[in-house]
């Protein structure tokens, strides 16, 4: 998909509705939210994938919104030459989050 649109900008959220089946529970991520979790999931399986298949100049830039009581988990996918306009996505969610 990326190599066919050179401007793509990929953005999704971490469902934090369902329970994740066959979570471990006992171990370090114990206290995480299911969205917090899903979120440190996709961000390792996405280094991990770069890593392994030797890809570079890709960003997942996480935003995370944090409100009373809760945390919403955002990511966005994009090359690294468009990180000056992730940057303003991000900040333009975290400053419309609170108003």
């Amino acid at each position: 998909m990326f190599a066919d649109n050179v401007n793509l900008i990929l953005y999704y959220s971490c469902d934090g509705m369902n329970p994740i089946p066959s979570r471990n529970i006992k171990g370090a991520n114990k206290n995480l939210s299911v969205q917090e979790y899903r979120s440190k999931l996709f961000s390792y399986m996405f280094d991990s994938y770069m890593e392994s298949h030797h890809v570079s100049g890709f960003l997942n830039t996480p935003i995370i919104i944090e409100g009373e009581g809760y945390k919403q988990f955002m990511h966005i996918i994009s090359r690294s030459k468009h990180q000056s306009i992730v940057d303003l996505i991000k900040d333009d969610v975290l400053e419309g989050w609170g108003k």
